[in-house]
């Protein structure tokens, strides 16, 4: 079994406190989404379509939080590395808007979470913290 787990980078970190604050009703079903994240990623949402980047081809997953009409959780999973002792689970974009209103058009999917992709792959980790 593999032994996933969720890394957050401190820019979505600091995003998901100002959503649980903002909207406390929904911060019980962000949380259900980062544990499923962490328990089965390839399970938990849907391959996103649309991305040209080869080396993200494949491994940038969508999931709804909140229901399918509500936000939408973008993340990455890497490739295996002998640097990290597990397998990450990288949130890239969280949606704040409401799925229906979220104009995709205007959503650069090969440069969603551009920054936190080169972080981590600049081993940058003390911008991380791992969930669970």
């Amino acid at each position: 079994m593999t032994n996933y787990k969720v890394i957050l980078h401190e820019r979505l970190d600091k995003q998901f406190a100002e959503f649980r604050k903002e909207n406390t009703q929904h911060s019980n079903a962000l949380d259900k989404a980062l544990e499923k994240l962490g328990a089965d990623p390839r399970g938990a949402g849907g391959l996103l379509q649309g991305i040209s980047q080869p080396e993200l081809q494949g491994r940038v997953y969508k999931l709804y939080v909140g229901g399918p009409r509500r936000y939408r959780l973008i993340y990455f999973i890497p490739p295996p590395s002998e640097r990290v002792p597990f397998c990450p689970v990288i949130p890239l974009y969280f949606s704040q808007v409401l799925r229906g209103r979220l104009d995709y058009s205007k959503l650069d999917l090969d440069r969603v979470g551009e920054d936190i992709v080169a972080d981590f792959k600049a081993n940058n980790y003390s911008k991380f913290r791992v969930l669970g």
